[in-house]
């Protein structure tokens, strides 16, 4: 087996971890069996880590990361979730409907650590950070 991973940075590499930079990555490679991204998606476009300002940054990462991955291939998705809300310029809260966006293209499999209700939660303060992992499967339409 082989782990490819993507970052704004390099990172060490070895015999069966490659790193590409996000800036290298592009539809040229063999689609991926799965993807995994942990809380890192919610940050995108707003600035914080030196990327431009981009309202809608976040669902066109998830757009690319579809391309990405193979027919029915799975996608490992952990973003804080609640009441749909942007702590700025640190992260979103993704509720019903700003959710819905970001996984246009994926279909449910299954939540760990949570239910789809956690969607309409209050998020109590700025510093909440509720992720539960979501196991999406790449749809065909």
């Amino acid at each position: 087996r082989h782990v490819t991973t993507v970052d704004f940075k390099p990172l060490p590499s070895n015999d069966y971890i490659e790193t590409i930079l996000v800036d290298e990555l592009d539809k040229s490679f063999p689609p991926f069996d799965a993807a995994v991204t942990f809380s890192s998606i919610e940050h995108d476009g707003l600035g914080r880590y030196g990327d431009p300002l981009h309202p809608f940054a976040d669902i066109e990462r998830m757009q690319g990361i579809r391309s990405l991955v193979r027919p029915e291939g799975l996608l490992f998705l952990a973003v804080p979730i609640g009441r749909d809300s942007l702590v700025w310029n640190a992260h979103r809260i993704y509720g019903e409907k700003r959710f819905n966006l970001l996984t246009a293209g994926w279909s449910f499999e299954a939540i760990i650590g949570g239910t789809k209700e956690d969607l309409r939660a209050e998020v109590p303060d700025a510093s909440y950070h509720f992720q539960p992992l979501w196991i999406l499967r790449r749809d065909e339409r």
